[in-house]
């Protein structure tokens, strides 16, 4: 069963069409490849199939009992969020209950009413898994190699942004994985974090990369974008 079918997708700007009467699918669990040389649209494929852009003429169809995940080529995070922060930023439930428990350990100082509150929010995060999603935030980014979770995002240089982006993903557990040139300023060791994070993903998987190497040792098959 395709989790993500397109049929007869055509893009044009202007006089250049991009995509021309594109038909294919994704099945369940199947990791696709998508090579190209630049300007050939896979961007923009990426883009319309998310549905930030509309297709000129045909369908796409997404399977809507599963989470689709999206990494552009450069990530958008909130530069006022800490590291921490963003990470979880689409957690917010749980988010909130952490900076609270946080918050109000700091309170304690022999406040009976503070103990009462610290008790009946330390509950509330056991029932959502909160500390779980906790040690796997840090475990995530020890891991990339970013170790100051309170650093603003607007400090941190491109490749940083890239791992935040890419621990985010992972952390948000979608059944569908569309990546957008993933490996962009990533250093050695992340790229290969990330390649055992891809290889053991359970879900489907949709990668645009220039990078054949990472490709081969990740997907199932590759499909080569060409005259739309």
């Amino acid at each position: 069963m395709n989790w993500l079918s397109l049929n007869q997708v055509q893009k044009q700007y202007g006089i250049k069409k991009v995509l021309d009467s594109l038909t294919f699918g994704v099945g369940e669990k199947e990791k696709i490849g998508i090579i190209g040389a630049n300007g050939s649209g896979k961007s923009t494929l990426m883009k319309i199939i998310m549905g930030f852009e509309e297709p000129d003429e045909g369908t796409v169809h997404r399977n809507k009992s599963i989470t689709f995940a999206y990494l552009k080529q450069e990530p958008d995070l909130d530069d006022g969020n800490t590291v921490f922060q963003e990470v979880l930023s689409e957690r917010k439930e749980e988010l909130k209950l952490l900076e609270e428990f946080k918050n109000l350990s700091l309170k304690l100082a022999n406040n009976a009413l503070a103990l009462e509150s610290l008790a009946s929010l330390q509950q509330k995060l056991e029932n959502l898994e909160c500390w779980d999603l906790e040690n796997r935030v840090k475990q995530y980014l020890h891991q990339v190699g970013i170790q100051n979770l309170q650093t603003r995002i607007s400090s941190l240089s491109g490749g940083e942004k890239k791992k935040i982006a890419l621990a985010k993903l992972f952390i948000n557990k979608a059944d569908f994985l569309l990546l957008d040139e993933p490996t962009n300023h990533l250093d050695t060791q992340t790229i290969e974090w990330l390649e055992n994070m891809l290889q053991s993903f359970e879900g489907s998987l949709l990668m645009v990369t220039h990078d054949r190497y990472f490709l081969t040792r990740v997907t199932d098959g590759i499909a080569d974008l060409r005259n739309g």
